[in-house]
């Protein structure tokens, strides 16, 4: 048999129906596997800016650039802005509070900040 021969003989045989949650479930999961994108997110960085403000002046808690070393926050006369370091632009503001979930570049920059502090930096 040759290979594509071997193809459609597989194809004919699998008449398993396949939802389409469990194919963007299995995407995800593959997605994460290859890009180590972490299950949870490292928390062991904080933004001294998001700390520093009332509980209730705070970004909500899914979003996962308050955690990132790469993100700068800062306080303008009626709002908290993000700008993230990696996409080179406003990636979240009290405005529009459309939380970013996962992020490749936070286990990058949360590495590269544990590798400084380890140092003494």
């Amino acid at each position: 048999m040759n290979a594509k021969s071997t193809e459609a003989h597989v194809i004919a045989q699998s008449t398993e129906i396949i939802s389409p949650d469990d194919v963007e479930s299995e995407y995800i999961g593959f997605r994460k596997a290859t890009l180590g994108i972490p299950e949870k997110v490292n928390q062991d960085y904080s933004d001294p800016v998001v700390l520093s403000l009332a509980e209730t002046d705070r970004p909500q808690a899914q979003l996962i650039c308050q955690h990132c070393p790469g993100a700068c926050f800062f306080t303008t006369h009626n709002a908290l802005k993000c700008f993230c370091k990696h996409m080179n632009t406003i990636s979240w503001t009290t405005y529009e509070p459309i939380p970013i979930t996962r992020c490749t570049a936070q286990g990058v920059f949360v590495a590269q900040w544990t590798a400084k502090q380890a140092e003494g930096g």
